[in-house]
C-alpha cells in the first residue's frame, strides 16, 4: 500500500539518510505517486550515477524499472559512449532486447565489430540473442542484410577460435533461430567440450536432442539429470527433462517433472507440453 511505503521511507529517512536503499526506496515512491521526473532526479543523486558504467549497473536497471525509459536509455548509452569497459556495449543492447527492440540490438552489435578492445564472443552473443527475439512475421527488410553479417561474422570467429564457448554458443543459438536443428546441436556439443557441464548449454542441447532428435537416450537424460541435480530443479530444466522423458515413452514421469514446473514457473509452453505428456499417456 502507498501509505505503508511513504511509512517505509520516512523511517529509512530518519535511520539513514541518504543511503542508497533509501534513496532508491523513496524515488520507487516518487515513481508510483506518478512523479516520474522527481524520481529520476532523487535517483542521479546516487554516486553511482556520476561514474558510467556504475550508472548502467545500478541506476539505468531502476530507472527502467520505474518506467523512466527515456532516462534508463541515456544512461545506458553513456556507458557505452563514455566507458572503455570491455562489455559496455551488453548495457545498452540488453535494454533495447529487454524493450522489443532485437533489431536495434543487433544493429548496436554490428557497429561495434570494428572495436577490437569488445570480447567477440559476447558481441556474437549480443547479435544471435537479437535475432532469437525477433518477433514472427517482423518482415522489416534491414533484417536480412543484418542477418547476412552475423552469419559471416560468426562462421569466422569459429574458424578464429573454434574453442571459444561464447562464440560456439553464439553458433548454437544463431543455427536454433533459424531451425538448423542439427547445426545447433553440434554447436552446442562444442561449447560442452570446452565447458563441460554447464548448465545453460546442457539444458538448451537437452532440450533440441528431445524434440528435434527424439532423444531420450540414457545420455540425453543423464546430461540434463546431473545438471537438475548439482545446479537445482528449476522450472526450465524440469521441462527439458519432461520433454527427454516423452522421447523416450515415459509420458507419467514427463508429467510428474512439468507439474513441479507450471509450480514453479506458469508458463503457456510448459501447458502445451503437459498436454502432449497427457495424450502421450491416454488421458485426452
Amino acid at each position: 500500500k502507498m501509505s505503508e511505503a511513504a511509512e517505509t521511507v520516512e523511517k529509512l529517512k530518519l535511520i539513514s539518510p541518504g543511503n542508497r536503499l533509501t534513496v532508491t526506496e523513496e524515488a520507487r515512491l516518487l515513481a508510483k505517486r506518478g512523479k516520474k521526473s522527481e524520481a529520476v532526479t532523487k535517483l542521479m543523486e546516487l554516486p553511482q550515477a556520476k561514474d558510467p558504467v556504475s550508472s548502467a549497473r545500478s541506476v539505468a536497471p531502476l530507472l527502467e524499472e520505474f518506467g523512466c525509459t527515456a532516462e534508463a536509455e541515456r544512461e545506458f548509452r553513456r556507458a557505452f559512449v563514455e566507458s572503455k569497459a570491455p562489455n559496455r556495449h551488453t548495457y545498452l543492447a540488453g535494454f533495447l532486447l529487454r524493450q522489443g527492440k532485437p533489431l536495434a540490438a543487433l544493429e548496436l552489435a554490428i557497429s561495434c565489430l570494428g572495436m577490437i578492445d569488445l570480447p567477440a564472443g559476447i558481441t556474437a552473443r549480443i547479435m544471435t540473442g537479437a535475432v532469437h527475439s525477433r518477433k514472427p512475421g517482423d518482415a522489416d527488410p534491414a533484417w536480412q542484410p543484418a542477418i547476412a553479417k552475423v552469419e559471416t561474422f560468426i562462421k569466422a570467429q569459429v574458424a578464429k577460435d573454434p574453442r571459444n564457448p561464447d562464440v560456439r554458443y553464439a553458433e548454437a543459438e544463431l543455427a536454433d533461430a533459424q531451425g538448423r536443428y542439427d547445426d545447433a546441436i553440434k554447436a552446442y556439443e562444442a561449447a560442452l567440450s570446452v565447458v563441460p557441464g554447464h548448465p545453460v548449454y546442457v539444458n538448451n542441447l537437452c532440450f533440441l536432442l528431445a524434440v528435434h532428435s527424439h532423444d531420450g537416450s540414457s545420455r540425453t537424460l543423464g546430461l540434463i539429470d546431473d545438471v537438475i541435480r548439482t545446479r537445482g530443479p528449476d522450472a526450465t530444466r524440469l521441462d527439458t527433462r519432461a520433454m527427454v522423458h516423452l522421447a523416450a515413452g515415459r509420458a507419467d514421469d514427463a508429467l510428474k517433472d512439468l507439474a513441479l514446473a507450471l509450480q514453479l514457473k506458469p508458463s503457456v509452453a510448459y501447458r502445451f507440453h503437459q498436454a502432449l505428456a497427457f495424450e502421450k499417456a491416454g488421458n485426452l
